[in-house]
């Protein structure tokens, strides 16, 4: 209305309402923490395709059952996955290009993150990595010290980055180390930044590899509830489960089996129920392998802790392993379950049930266990 109300006339004036519309928010992202043969460490990083899961953490891996429940997932209408990569001794593959005429060398490290901390990126995936360094400048000139260029080059994917005009001078906006960890997802710089590195010869790129160990190692060993769960710096460093302390939020954990021989056990869950509670999140329980009959899934029951934030599934499902030449194997349900919670929220809401005809299991062949309705009518009273 008129600042000045010096005439007469009707005045409107409008006050603001004291309702204010209930932002919606999502309900189906969820995160799995686990092993994969690539990706930046213990850091949440957001993937809403499987083919996006494996440009970051590479693809399906045996060793790694993460790696199918990410596929199921995506394959069971789920669209936005937060995955923490956890590793026990992994290493990192370096590359060392040496200096023209100086005692140090420019050593670079593998890395596929663009963003967090952590700039180590373990595995034999880095040993396809190769670096290259010209200093052709624009026109055919030859670019003057300390100005060069570098190429990376992932070989089995085909990625490739190049770098021009890079600086070895520390007050350059070009400097090496600062355009590698802004720009790269295949390395950063270790040491050796400050001096010019000298050309690679012509057909000769520069493979990255650790010589102190053997290629088969640096993938590291099976992951345990040490490096997922329970150990006692991971609250402190936030690493395992509470990696998830940089996402903001998320609403379904998945903790797949630490490898194909090691489920999560019933003791090792604690943490995560009350960390579960205090995200307001769900937990999504795999019966282990073992687990064959009623009596036996009774059983893993009995020895867990009962909470509104978790669930358990039961049995396992029946899918194909394309690395197997498709041959039906046993899988853990948590991915697919966590799908199948994603498509019902999106297509009908968060009030209805992730049950019934319209919850049917894609990318699967059945069940590792075929219950009949008197077995059915034991298990529900238990909540499974």
């Amino acid at each position: 209305m008129p600042a000045v109300l010096s005439y007469p006339g009707v005045y409107i004036e409008e006050l603001p309402s004291g309702v204010r519309t209930i932002t919606g928010v999502a309900t189906s992202i969820t995160a799995m923490v686990g092993r994969t043969r690539r990706g930046p460490l213990n850091r949440p990083v957001r993937v809403f395709s499987f083919g996006e899961f494996e440009r970051v953490f590479g693809s399906l891996w045996d060793d790694a059952p993460l790696t199918f429940a990410a596929l199921q997932y995506f394959q069971n209408g789920g669209s936005d996955l937060l995955v923490v990569r956890v590793a026990l001794n992994a290493v990192p593959c370096t590359c060392t290009l040496v200096h023209d005429g100086a005692v140090t060398n420019l050593v670079l490290e593998a890395a596929t993150s663009i963003t967090g901390s952590s700039t180590a990126d373990p595995g034999t995936w880095a040993t396809q990595l190769q670096a290259e360094v010209d200093y052709d400048g624009a026109g055919g000139t030859t670019l003057a010290a300390p100005l060069f260029n570098l190429t990376l080059t992932n070989v089995a994917t085909g990625a490739r980055e190049s770098y021009f005009n890079l600086s070895s001078d520390a007050t350059s906006a070009r400097h090496i180390t600062q355009v590698l960890a802004s720009s790269s997802m295949l390395a950063r710089v270790v040491s050796g930044a400050d001096t010019r590195p000298a050309e690679t010869p012509a057909g000769a790129p520069v493979a990255f590899a650790d010589p102190s160990i053997a290629p088969a190692t640096a993938d590291g060993d099976p992951v345990t509830a040490n490096e997922v769960l329970t150990g006692g710096s991971l609250q402190a460093n936030r690493a395992g489960i509470y990696a998830l302390e940089h996402a903001d939020l998320f609403n379904i954990l998945c903790l797949p089996p630490y490898s194909p021989t090691a489920d999560v056990a019933a003791a090792d869950l604690a943490n995560a129920y009350t960390y579960c509670t205090d995200r307001r999140a769900m937990l999504l329980i795999d019966p282990p392998a073992a687990t064959d009959t009623v009596a036996e899934a009774q059983t893993f029951a009995n020895a867990l802790t009962r909470s509104a934030n978790a669930a358990l599934y039961f049995p396992r499902i029946l899918a194909p392993n394309p690395l197997r030449e498709n041959r039906v194997q046993a899988f853990a349900p948590c991915g697919a379950v966590a799908g199948i919670l994603a498509r019902t929220d999106a297509s009908r809401g968060v009030w209805k049930t992730p049950a019934g005809l319209d919850a049917t299991l894609n990318g699967t062949t059945g069940l590792a266990a075929k219950l009949t309705d008197l077995e059915n009518g034991l298990l529900n009273p238990q909540g499974i």
